[in-house]
C-alpha cells in the first residue's frame, strides 16, 4: 500500500495500475481507513481503491471542523489522484454521508458520479424524525440510551479539544473520533442526491428504508445482508458487499480486463436543502 504521495488522511488500499480508475472510500467516524482493507483487497485489480479518514486520526493535526472542510480535504486528494469523472464513491456509516456531499460537489462542479455506494450509513437524527412524521414507519422507536454524567461530558469535551493533537490510547481515540464526526453531522445542513446510489443495511440498522427518499431523489435501491456494523466490513459478512461494488464497478467501467470500456450517465441533485441538524 504505497502511500508516500497521499496526506495522511488518504491510504492507498489498492495500487491504480497505469491509466486506470481509482474508487474512493470513506471510513466511517473513529475508523481509519485501513478499515476499508479487507473490501478492497477482494475486488478487480484493475482498478485502484483509496481510503479516507479524519484529519489528526493519524498524525499530529488539528482536525476539521465542519464537514464541508473535510470534504474539500478528501476533494483535493480525490481530484490530484483522478483528475476528472466518471467516479466510484463508498462510504462506510458516517463515510456514507461524506460520500454523499463529495458525489453532489463533483457533480455540482460538471462531473459524473454514476455511482454512490453507503455501507450501513444511518439518518442523522432529524431526518429520522422528519421521516417518521412524514412517511411514517412500522420500525418502533428505539430506547433512548442514558445520558453521560456531567463528569463523562466535560472529560469528552476536553479530549475533543486535544482531538489530533493529543496522542490518546486507541479507544479513547477513536471515541473522540467517533463524538466529532457526530457533531459535524449536528452542524451540517444536508443536501438531497439526485444520482444513482445502493444502500446496503444490517438487520440491527434502525432506519426504515422508506426515509432515504428524503435525501435520495434519484435512482436508488436499499439492499438487506446479513451480518452487523462493523462485521459487514469483514470476512465472511462482507462477500455480498464486494460483489456489489464489483458489479458497480463493471457496469462502469466494464469486464475486470478491460475495466475502462464504458460509462454511464449521472443525473445531477436537485441541491434542495434541509433545516440544520441538532
Amino acid at each position: 500500500m504505497a502511500t508516500s504521495d497521499l496526506p495522511p488522511t488518504a491510504v492507498r488500499l489498492r495500487a491504480t495500475p497505469p491509466g486506470g480508475p481509482t474508487v474512493f472510500a470513506f471510513a466511517g467516524g473513529g475508523t481509519s481507513a485501513l478499515s476499508l482493507l479487507p473490501i478492497a483487497q477482494r475486488l478487480p485489480a484493475t482498478a485502484g481503491v483509496i481510503g479516507f479518514h479524519a484529519s489528526g486520526y493519524t498524525d499530529r493535526a488539528v482536525p476539521d471542523w465542519s464537514l464541508r472542510r473535510v470534504v474539500d480535504r478528501h476533494l483535493e486528494v480525490l481530484r490530484a489522484q483522478q483528475r476528472h469523472g466518471p467516479y466510484l464513491l463508498i462510504g462506510h456509516s458516517y463515510g456514507g454521508l461524506l460520500a454523499l456531499e463529495t458525489a453532489r460537489r463533483l457533480a455540482d462542479a460538471g462531473e459524473s458520479v454514476p455511482a454512490v455506494v453507503l455501507l450501513d450509513t444511518n439518518l442523522p437524527p432529524a431526518l429520522v424524525a422528519r421521516g417518521r412524521q412524514a412517511v411514517g414507519s412500522e420500525v418502533p422507536e428505539p430506547t433512548p440510551e442514558p445520558a453521560p454524567g456531567a463528569a463523562a461530558r466535560w472529560l469528552m469535551h476536553a479530549r475533543l479539544v486535544g482531538a489530533g493533537l493529543v496522542r490518546y490510547r486507541p479507544e479513547v481515540r477513536d471515541a473522540v473520533f467517533w463524538e466529532q464526526s457526530l457533531r459535524l453531522i449536528n452542524r451540517h445542513t444536508l443536501t438531497t442526491w439526485g444520482g444513482r446510489t445502493v444502500v446496503i443495511t444490517v438487520p440491527e440498522n434502525p432506519d426504515d428504508p422508506r426515509w432515504w427518499s428524503l435525501v435520495l431523489t434519484g435512482e436508488h435501491e436499499i439492499v438487506r445482508i446479513p451480518g452487523g456494523h462493523n462485521s459487514m466490513l469483514r470476512e465472511p459478512f462482507h462477500e455480498p458487499v464486494v460483489a456489489r461494488i464489483t458489479d458497480e464497478m463493471v457496469a462502469l467501467w466494464g469486464v475486470p480486463d478491460t475495466l475502462s470500456a464504458g460509462r454511464l450517465e449521472q443525473t445531477p441533485g436537485s441541491g434542495q436543502e434541509f433545516p440544520p441538524l441538532g
